[in-house]
C-alpha cells in the first residue's frame, strides 16, 4: 500500500529537501532535478553521462533508503528524484536514432516512465500560464514568484470551473475566464475617484 497522494514536479520546484518533507508527511512525489540541486549526490556527472550509451542509468539512495536520485541518458542526461518510484521495473522506450536512421529501444527506469505518464498536468499548466502571463515589471526579487502563484491559482481555478455545472451554462476559454475575474474584482473593489477642484485664493 503506497502513499495516498502522489505529486509530480518539474525542475523548478524539485529539491531533495522537499522530498524529505513530503516523505515525512506520507506523500509520494517524483520530479526532474536540476544538476546543481543534488546536494552533492555522487552520480556520474552530466558531461561523463553524455559519453555513455543511450539508456545508461546511474542512481543513489539517501542514507534512510527513502529518496532515490536517478540520472538517465536519454537524448541528454536527465536527473529525476522520487520517494515512491525507483529504477525497477526497467522498461523500454522508443527513441529515434540519427546514427541508424530508425527507431530503437532504449532502457528506461520506472521513475522516468511514471513521471512522463503523470506530468501532463504540469506541462499543461506551464503552457496555460505562458499564454496569458501577468507582465508587471518590478525590481523586487520576490515579485516573479508572487505573480507566478497568482497565474497558477487562476489556471487551477479555470480547470475547476470546467468541471462545474457553470461551464455547461456558459463556456469560457482561459482568456475569457481571466477577464471575468478582473471584471468581478474591479466592480467589487474599484473606488470612484472624486475630482475636487482646488480652491482659488484671492489676494
Amino acid at each position: 500500500m503506497g502513499p495516498k497522494y502522489r505529486l509530480y514536479f518539474d525542475n523548478f520546484f524539485t529539491s531533495l529537501h522537499l522530498l524529505d518533507n513530503l516523505t515525512a508527511r506520507g506523500v509520494g512525489a517524483a520530479g526532474t532535478l536540476r544538476s546543481n540541486r543534488t546536494d552533492r549526490c555522487p552520480l556520474i556527472p552530466p558531461s561523463e553521462m553524455k559519453k555513455k550509451d543511450r539508456g545508461h542509468i546511474d542512481h543513489r539512495y539517501d542514507k534512510r533508503g527513502k529518496v532515490i536520485v536517478i540520472r538517465w541518458h536519454d537524448n541528454s542526461p536527465v536527473t529525476i528524484a522520487s520517494n515512491v518510484y525507483g529504477v525497477q521495473p526497467v522498461d523500454k522506450a522508443k527513441r529515434w536514432s540519427n546514427a541508424t536512421k530508425k527507431e530503437i529501444q532504449v532502457t528506461q527506469p520506472a521513475a522516468v516512465k511514471q513521471y512522463n505518464a503523470n506530468i501532463g498536468g504540469t506541462d499543461r499548466m506551464d503552457q496555460n500560464v505562458g499564454c496569458y502571463r501577468i507582465s508587471i515589471r518590478s525590481k523586487k526579487w520576490w515579485w516573479p514568484l508572487f505573480i507566478h502563484m497568482i497565474d497558477v491559482s487562476v489556471q487551477n481555478a479555470f480547470y475547476l470551473y470546467k468541471r462545474s455545472s457553470a461551464y455547461s451554462q456558459r463556456r469560457l476559454d482561459l482568456l475569457g475566464f481571466k477577464r471575468e475575474i478582473v471584471e468581478v474584482y474591479s466592480q467589487r473593489y474599484a473606488q470612484r475617484l472624486k475630482v475636487v477642484q482646488p480652491a482659488t485664493s484671492i489676494r
